[in-house]
């Protein structure tokens, strides 16, 4: 599922056009739980697309906690 929203998602930003230099997706799930279970959020895309190069910077390993 989550890599036929990630093509969606490419496919969208392909056929766009923005009056800016960069673009940045980010991701992530989120689970909301109950007052007594607390919730659960973790980031899975952090991806910094710059329009005038077609050069896209993948952040999400800064961000995913190593193992």
């Amino acid at each position: 599922m989550y890599e036929a929203i990630d093509e969606r998602i490419k496919l969208l930003v392909s056929k766009t056009k923005y009056p800016c230099k960069y673009v940045i997706l980010m991701g992530a799930i989120l689970i909301n739980g109950d007052h007594d279970m607390g919730s659960f959020t973790v980031t899975r895309r952090f991806e910094v697309l710059d329009l005038e190069t077609n050069q896209s910077r993948d952040f999400s390993n800064a961000l995913l906690p190593q193992a």
